[in-house]
């Protein structure tokens, strides 16, 4: 008899303590790593739809529990997850909840809608903006939605459910560039070597990784370029945070004549003198991403698609970024906007371009990644002959580098 009580006693240590009635509050526990993800069923079965999958620590409330299985409620959506991943706020810390994310993909207000549903029937709870404060995703709902937290900036929380192609990943981990070593990479429509193939892309091109529903750690992330999104190996992506990157998309010159450009923003058509550079093939059209003026105020990109006949020389390849000090020069550094030598540069070193300036850094303005002709630095980044690392300004007159580099002529005459 004393045997048989102490067995129950230490099995009941062993066994995780859940609710038998009313509802309690758990957190989704053991995840491998920051993608991995419970799933919510709709049955208390592994073969049984699948409503949703979560991140860690994100929380659940628990109704019951029946063997492996506990029915719970998260966001508003009831089904089931297996109990081995659900554990109580025993040690009374704040949990840190999904992973962060960034509303990138805005509408004409610099806003991502957030509903009370996963749908936009339901009622629009706000629309997340640059002052909402911290975003964390939570979880996702089929390939269309995520469950998202807003930590708002007077200190309360609101939940809600926000487009999966509008929140991307937070911008540490959200920016990445193709890098194929100077080839074209494809896009697919879906995580696997046999899904369709939606397109091409250069070398350079940057992207935005989204949280998506699919296995994680498949090595495939879904990204979305302009108003392309679709899925991409990792191997050819890199989010690497320190230095630049040794590709560049290529730019284009249009024929002698205004072009068509479809899925534009700002107008349906681009003139002879817009700088643009082409970022992937997609059947018998660029995609192509233009430097213009946003705004009466702000520089940046827009992205659209013209005809593969619009343009006048058809693109070879990636671009270098890669250059070499063709005399002894000096590093300027920026103080103000204003530029100092502060470093004598031999004649040989091997540099990295990011972007060209004029006469004096633009403060909070537009950086052109390419060369302009009226540019007369270049930003650059090398390694010192001691090893160590550094970055500053380079006369352009100095550098030897990829002429690709250089707008067109003809875009640069207006």
């Amino acid at each position: 008899m004393k045997k048989c009580v102490a067995f129950l006693m230490i099995l009941c240590l062993l066994t995780p303590v859940f609710p038998g009635h009313g509802e309690e509050i758990y957190y989704i526990t053991g995840m491998q790593d920051d993608s991995s993800r419970l799933k919510l069923r709709k049955a208390p079965s592994t073969n049984s739809e699948i409503l949703g999958q979560f991140f860690g620590d994100v929380e659940v409330t628990v109704h019951s529990v029946s063997g492996e299985w506990a029915k719970v409620d998260i966001g508003g959506l009831e089904g089931y997850m297996m109990r081995e991943f659900l554990a109580p706020d025993s040690d009374g810390q704040w949990h840190f909840q999904g992973n962060p994310g960034s509303p990138f993909y805005v509408d004409e207000n610099d806003r991502v809608p957030l509903y009370a549903a996963p749908n936009v029937s339901s009622a629009k709870i706000t629309a997340i903006g640059p002052e909402s404060g911290s975003v964390h995703v939570l979880g996702t709902i089929n390939d269309d939605w995520l469950y998202v937290l807003i930590e708002q900036p007077d200190g309360s929380t609101l939940y809600g459910y926000g487009s999966s192609l509008d929140i991307t990943e937070s911008d540490n981990y959200a920016t990445a560039t193709v890098d194929g070593n100077g080839q074209t990479v494809n896009i697919r429509a879906e995580p696997s070597l046999d899904a369709a193939i939606l397109g091409e892309y250069f070398s350079g091109v940057v992207v935005r990784r989204l949280f998506d529903n699919h296995v994680a750690g498949d090595g495939w992330d879904k990204v979305r370029v302009g108003s392309v999104v679709g899925y991409m190996r990792e191997d050819y992506l890199d989010y690497s945070s320190a230095g630049v990157f040794p590709w560049r998309a290529p730019m284009a010159e249009l024929k002698e004549h205004d072009c068509a450009i479809w899925d534009y923003p700002l107008d349906s058509t681009i003139d002879l003198y817009t700088p643009f550079c082409i970022l992937g093939r997609f059947g018998d059209r660029y995609q192509v991403r233009c430097e213009t003026w946003l705004d009466e105020t702000n520089c940046g990109y827009a992205y659209g698609f013209i005809s593969v006949d619009s343009v006048k020389t058809k693109p070879q390849g990636s671009v270098s970024t890669q250059g070499v000090t063709k005399k002894d020069t000096f590093l300027y550094s920026s103080d103000q906007g204003n530029l100092t030598a502060w470093q004598e540069v031999p004649k040989g070193t091997q540099v990295m371009i990011s972007h060209a300036i004029g006469e004096t850094v633009p403060v909070g303005g537009f950086f052109s990644e390419y060369v302009y002709p009226e540019a007369a630095y270049l930003s650059v980044e090398f390694t010192l002959p001691d090893g160590s690392f550094t970055f500053g300004y380079l006369p352009i007159d100095a550098v030897s580098y990829d002429p690709g580099l250089n707008y067109p002529e003809s875009m640069t005459l207006g």
